[in-house]
C-alpha cells in the first residue's frame, strides 16, 4: 500500500516579509493566507489568480502597546469578521481586509473554541465555515471563550461582542464546544461539562502527577459528531502518551492512541490522527487501528503542490460532485494550534523556533488525481446501450474527470514558514479498495467497523457505501447487508445484488450503474453455495424491495425484484405448499408476461390460472382451468385442492357467471365442452337462469346432449320453467321412448299387476286408484316415466307436434307405439287418455269396460273428464250431453249383459235415464214408454225388490205429475170463467151505455 499521507509544498512570495518573523499561526481562507507572528502581528498575503505564490498584501500589528503572540486566528465569513486572540485578548477585524471592525475586545482569554456542532461547508464546497443564525434580525456566529474563571458563551454580531451564557469553571487553560458539551482542561485534568444543565464529570489526568511541567501542554480534539480526543502524558514531555478517545457521557470509545512522547501539536484528519513528536516527526495513527501507519520526516522537500490557479479551475468544476464524499465537521481549525505557554507574557515558549505546527485550515484545497478518473467514471455494468444510456456514458466520463481531485485542509508548517506543506491523504477511493481486496476473515470485522465509522462521517459517499455493500457480501454479514443494502438504495441498485448472486444479466431489466472502479470486484465476486443465512437475507431482502417506492427506474427495478423473487421461489419452495408464490403473484407490479413464461417453465398451472385472474385475462383463466379439469395440464396444487372435479367446474361455472354472463360466444364454448364431457354438470349451466338472456340454442343444447335421461330433463325445464311450449311434443316423444323401454325391462311386473286388477271382484275400484296403490311394486324409474307421460299427455293437442324430432304428430306416434301394442289394455290410463285426447271416447269406454273399470267407465261418460295423477280434473273438452247419453246407456246396456244386479241397481238409482238428451222437459208419456221399456230389459231373475227406490221414485214423479196437471187444468178453468164474467159485464155496460 503507498503512502498515506504526502506533502505537497505551498510557494510564498518572500519580499514583504521579515527573515526574522517567527510565525505562531495561520488560517487559509479562500484566496487569502493569514500569517501570525510572534510579535503581535498579522501578515495578510493574497493570492493572484494567474499566480502560483501568494502575494504580501498588508501588515499590522494587534496592539500598539504589547506585542503578544498570535495564537489563534478564527474566520467568520458568514457575518465578514475575523477573530484574532493575541496574547489573552480577542480582537475583532473585517474579512477579507482585516481593517478593525469597532466590535470591542475580549480579555483574560486563555483559549477560543468555535461550536464543532455548527460546522459545515460554503456553497461552492471550497470552504469550511460556520452556521449563522439569528437573533430580532441579526446575524451571528457561537463563540465560547475559556478564561481562570469561568466559561462564556459568546455571539459574534458584526458590531459587537454578547455575552449570552456563563458557567463558573476556575482554572481553565484550553477547551472545545460541541453543541451543548464542553471539554475544557483545567490546571491538571480535563473535565466534561453539559452546558445546559452546568453538570460536569472529571475525566483524566493531563500529566502523571501535578508536578508543573512547562513544556505540557493540553490538546483536546473534536473528533466526530459526538467524540473527543484527550491526549494524557507523563511528567515530562520525553515520557509516552495517549489518546483517549470518548463520547458526549464520557465514555471511552475506542481504541488507545500511544506515542513514545507527548505530542508537540496535533490534527484529526479523519479517520487519521497526525502528531508531531521531537518537533519534526510526523506521526500517523488510526481510529480505526491500533499502531503507527506511517512516519514522515518533516523538513524535507520533495515536490510542490500544483498552482492555485490549476487549484480554483479544480474547485469551480467539480467542487459541487466532488465535496459529498466529506463530512462538514472533520477538518479542524484553530485549536489544533499548539498554544505556547501563556504563562510567557512577551516571549515564545522554550524551544518553539525549532518545532514544527501542524492544523486544520478553512480553505478546501482540491488536488488533481487523475489516476482516479477510471475508478470513479459511473458506468452500466449491465448495459441496454439505449441512445439515452449512450449519453449518459459520456456525461458520466466528463463528471468523473472533473471530480477526479482529493481535498485537503491540513496544513504542516515550520516557525520560519520555510516549510508550509498541504499534508495529502491517500485517496479514501484507493484506500477503500485496498482494504476491500486485501481483507481477509479474520480481520474482516474490524475492518467493516472502521468502514462504517467513516460512512457515519460521510454518510452521503457512494463509493464508500457500494464498498460496504460489496464488502457485506464478500464476507458473509448478512445482517448488516440488509440494512445497507434496504437503507441506500439509490447507490446500491438492487439489481446489483440480484447480478452478484443470481450472476445471470439477462434476468436484470434497465441499465444497472455502478462505479467502474468495482467492476472487476463485481465480476469476480462468486458467491457460495446457498447457504440458509444467505437464502434467509436474500428473500428478506427481495420481499422488503418488492413493495418499494424507487426515485429512478422504479420499473425496472421492480420488474428485476419481482421476476428474481419468483425464479427464487420457484427454486428452492417448489415442492412446498404454494402460498408464497400466490402472495408474490398478488403483489406483482410488473413483468406480466415473464411472470407467466417463468410459471408455465414450471409448470404450475394452478397458480398460473388464478394470475390470468389477477392481470385480468379471463379467457386465458378458462383455458388453463378446462385443461386442469380435462388433465391437459398436471398440477399437484389443483389435484390436492380439488380431487373431485365437479368442484372445479362449478368454480368455472361462477366464473362465466360474473365475467362472461352475456359473452354467448364464451357461454357456448364452455357450456358445449361440459355437456360432451362432463353433461349433468353442463346440463346445469344451460338450465341457469343467469344465462336466459342469450337465447341460446334449445336445440342444439337437446342435440348436444346424449344421455336421454338428461336431456329429459332439459326439456322439462324447457317447458315448464321457460314456458317454451312447443317442445311439449318433443317431451312426450322423449318420455315414450324411455317409457317403452322400462316397459320392455319390467313388463313381467306390469302383466302381474294387471292380471292382480283382473282378477278384482265386480264392481272394482277404479284403476287409477288401483295404481297409486300398487305401483310401488314396480321399478321406480318405470312409474316416474309412466306417470310423466300420463301427465304430459293430459297437455297434448290434436296438432301438437315434434320440432327436435323429424315432426310427427304426437298422438299419432302414440296411438302406434301403445294402442297397436300388446300392452294396450295392460297400461290403460296411458290409452285412455290417448283416446281420451283423440277424442275418441267410445274406444275409451272399450278400454274400461274390457278391464271392468266401470267406475272409471261411469264416471266418464257421465263428465267427459279424466282424472290426472294429482286428481285433478282434466277437462279441456266442451261437453256434449248426447254423447254423455248415449255412453251411459252402452255401459247400461253392459250392466244388462251382464245381468249383475249390483251394477245395475247403482247405475238406475245413479243416472236419470228417463229424461230426454235434448230437452228437459220431456212428455211424461214418453217417461212412462222409457220407464216401461227399462223394465222390459231387466232380466227375469232380477229381484224385484232392488227396485222399490226405482218404482217409487218414478211413480211418485207420475203422481206428482197428475196432480200437478189436475191443479193446472182447475186454476185454467177458474180462469176461464173470470174472464167471461168479465166480458159479459163489460158488454152489459156498454150496450147500457148507447141506449140511454
Amino acid at each position: 500500500m503507498s503512502d498515506i499521507f504526502t506533502q505537497c509544498f505551498i510557494q510564498l512570495d518572500k519580499s514583504g516579509g521579515n527573515p526574522n518573523d517567527i510565525f505562531t499561526c495561520l488560517e487559509f481562507w479562500q484566496h487569502n493566507l493569514y500569517l501570525g507572528t510572534s510579535e503581535g502581528e498579522i501578515i495578510h498575503l493574497y493570492k493572484v489568480d494567474d499566480s502560483s505564490e501568494y502575494m504580501h498584501v498588508s501588515r499590522q500589528c494587534i496592539s500598539n502597546t504589547k506585542k503578544l503572540p498570535v495564537t489563534k486566528i478564527i474566520v467568520l465569513p458568514e457575518i465578514s469578521r475575523v477573530l484574532v486572540l493575541s496574547g489573552h485578548t480577542l480582537s475583532g477585524f473585517i474579512l477579507p481586509e482585516l481593517t478593525p471592525a469597532g466590535m470591542g475586545r475580549v480579555k483574560d482569554v486563555w483559549d477560543v473554541s468555535l461550536d464543532w456542532g455548527d460546522m459545515m461547508s460554503d456553497d461552492k464546497e471550497s470552504n469550511h465555515t460556520v452556521k449563522k443564525h439569528t437573533f430580532n434580525q441579526e446575524s451571528y456566529c457561537k463563540l465560547t471563550i475559556f478564561t481562570k474563571n469561568s466559561i462564556k458563551m459568546l455571539r459574534i454580531f458584526s458590531d459587537s461582542i454578547r455575552l449570552h451564557k456563563d458557567v463558573q469553571c476556575n482554572g481553565c487553560i484550553a477547551g472545545v464546544q460541541r453543541s451543548n458539551h464542553v471539554i475544557v482542561a483545567r490546571d491538571d485534568s480535563y473535565e466534561l461539562i453539559d452546558m445546559d444543565h452546568s453538570q460536569k464529570i472529571q475525566l483524566f489526568p493531563i500529566m502523571a502527577t501535578s508536578e508543573a511541567v512547562s513544556n505540557i501542554l493540553p490538546i483536546i480534539r473534536s473528533v466526530s459528531k459526538n467524540e473527543f480526543l484527550l491526549v494524557c502524558g507523563g511528567n515530562k514531555k520525553a515520557d509516552p502518551a495517549m489518546g483517549m478517545i470518548i463520547d458526549v457521557n464520557g465514555d471511552v470509545t475506542r481504541s488507545t492512541i500511544a506515542w513514545d512522547e507527548y505530542p508537540d501539536c496535533l490534527a484529526i484528519d479523519f479517520p487519521y490522527v497526525l502528531a508531531i513528536i521531537g518537533g519534526n516527526r510526523l506521526i500517523v495513527s488510526s481510529l480505526h487501528e491500533q499502531g503507527t501507519l506511517q512516519t514522515i520526516q518533516l523538513g524535507l522537500k520533495d515536490k510542490e503542490i500544483q498552482t492555485d490557479t490549476e487549484q480554483d479551475n479544480i474547485a469551480q468544476q467539480g467542487a459541487d460532485e466532488i465535496n459529498d464524499h466529506l463530512t462538514e465537521n472533520r477538518v479542524m481549525f484553530n485549536e489544533e494550534i499548539d498554544k505556547g505557554n501563556d504563562a510567557f507574557e512577551g516571549e515564545l515558549p522554550i524551544e518553539f523556533s525549532g518545532v514544527f505546527n501542524i492544523q486544520s485550515v478553512s480553505k478546501i484545497f482540491k488536488i488533481k488525481n487523475k489516476d482516479l478518473v477510471e475508478k470513479i467514471t459511473m458506468a452500466p455494468i449491465i448495459s441496454t446501450m439505449s441512445d439515452d444510456e449512450v449519453q449518459q456514458i459520456v456525461f458520466e466520463a466528463d463528471k468523473a474527470s472533473q471530480r477526479c481531485i482529493i481535498q485537503t485542509s491540513t496544513i504542516c508548517y515550520d516557525p520560519s514558514l520555510k516549510n508550509l506543506s498541504l499534508l495529502q491523504q491517500q485517496s479514501r477511493i484507493d484506500r477503500w479498495l485496498y482494504k476491500f481486496q486485501n481483507a481477509t476473515k479474520i480481520d474482516a470485522q474490524n475492518i467493516f467497523d472502521g468502514l462504517i465509522d467513516e460512512f457515519s462521517e460521510l454518510p452521503n459517499d457512494k463509493f464508500l457505501i457500494s464498498i460496504l455493500g460489496l464488502f457485506t457480501l464478500k464476507f458473509e454479514m448478512y445482517n448488516h447487508a440488509f440494512e445497507l443494502w434496504s437503507q441506500n438504495s439509490p447507490v446500491l441498485d438492487p439489481r446489483l445484488l440480484i447480478y452478484i448472486i443470481s450472476g445471470d444479466k439477462n434476468q436484470i431489466y434497465g441499465s444497472v450503474w455502478t462505479f467502474t472502479g468495482l467492476f472487476d470486484i463485481i465480476e469476480n465476486m462468486k458467491m457460495p453455495e446457498f447457504t440458509r443465512e444467505l437464502k434467509d437475507f436474500y428473500i428478506l431482502f427481495l420481499n422488503s424491495s418488492v413493495e418499494f417506492k424507487f426515485k429512478e427506474d422504479h420499473q425496472n427495478k421492480i420488474k428485476s425484484i419481482e421476476l428474481e423473487l419468483l425464479r427464487y421461489i420457484l427454486k428452492f419452495d417448489n415442492d412446498t405448499d404454494d402460498v408464497k408464490l400466490e402472495s408474490l403473484l398478488n403483489k406483482i407490479e410488473f413483468g406480466k408476461n415473464e411472470v407467466i413464461e417463468q410459471i408455465l417453465l414450471n409448470k404450475k398451472y394452478f397458480i398460473l390460472s388464478n394470475y390470468y385472474i389477477k392481470i385480468n385475462d379471463n379467457k386465458q383463466f378458462l383455458y388453463y382451468w378446462k385443461g386442469l379439469i380435462d388433465g391437459d395440464f398436471t398440477d399437484k396444487t389443483f389435484n390436492k385442492k380439488y380431487p373431485d372435479k365437479s368442484l372445479a367446474i362449478k368454480v368455472m361455472i361462477d366464473f362465466i357467471k360474473i365475467h362472461f354472463a352475456n359473452d354467448k360466444q364464451i357461454v357456448w364454448k364452455y357450456m358445449e365442452w361440459l355437456i360432451s364431457k362432463y353433461p349433468a354438470l353442463g346440463l346445469g349451466m344451460a338450465m341457469d337462469a343467469k344465462f336466459d338472456s342469450l337465447d341460446l340454442s334449445i336445440s342444439k343444447i337437446v342435440n348436444a346432449l346424449e344421455d336421454k335421461k338428461l336431456k329429459l330433463e332439459y326439456l322439462e325445464f324447457v317447458y315448464k320453467y321457460k314456458k317454451e311450449k312447443q317442445f311439449l311434443g318433443d317431451l312426450v316423444l322423449l318420455l315414450l321412448e324411455l317409457f317403452l323401454q322400462y316397459l320392455e325391462k319390467d313388463k313381467d311386473k306390469v302383466n302381474k299387476i294387471f292380471d292382480s286388477y283382473m282378477k278384482l271382484s265386480i264392481p272394482k275400484v277404479s284403476f287409477l286408484k288401483f295404481w297409486k296403490a300398487n305401483k310401488f311394486d314396480l321399478k321406480e324409474e318405470f312409474v316416474k316415466m309412466h306417470d310423466k307421460l300420463y301427465n304430459s299427455l293430459a297437455f297434448v293437442g290434436s296438432d301438437t307436434n315434434a320440432i327436435l324430432y323429424g315432426g310427427g304428430n304426437i298422438l299419432d306416434i302414440c296411438t302406434d307405439k301403445i294402442l297397436q301394442s300388446e300392452f294396450k289394455m295392460k297400461i290403460p290410463l296411458l290409452s285412455a287418455m290417448i283416446l281420451y285426447k283423440k277424442s275418441e271416447y267410445y274406444k275409451l269406454m272399450e278400454i274400461y269396460c274390457q278391464i271392468e273399470d266401470f267406475t272409471s267407465a261411469e264416471y266418464f261418460a257421465s263428465t267427459l273428464q279424466l282424472n290426472t295423477l294429482e286428481n285433478k280434473y282434466l277437462n279441456d273438452k266442451i261437453f256434449d250431453k248426447s254423447i254423455s247419453d248415449e255412453l251411459l246407456k252402452n255401459i247400461f246396456e253392459i250392466y244388462l249383459q251382464l245381468e249383475h244386479t249390483e251394477l245395475i241397481d247403482n247405475f238406475i238409482n245413479k243416472h236419470d235415464l228417463l229424461n230426454d238428451s235434448i230437452q228437459s222437459d220431456t212428455k211424461i208419456d214418453k217417461k212412462m214408454d222409457k220407464f216401461v221399456e227399462i223394465i222390459n230389459k231387466l232380466p227375469n231373475n232380477f229381484p224385484v225388490s232392488q227396485l222399490h227406490n226405482f218404482f217409487t221414485f218414478r211413480l211418485v214423479d207420475f203422481k206428482v205429475y197428475d196432480d200437478d196437471l189436475v191443479v193446472k187444468r182447475n186454476l185454467l178453468r177458474m180462469r176461464m170463467l173470470e174472464l167471461t164474467q168479465l166480458k159479459k159485464n163489460m158488454l152489459d155496460k156498454y150496450c147500457h151505455t148507447n141506449n140511454g
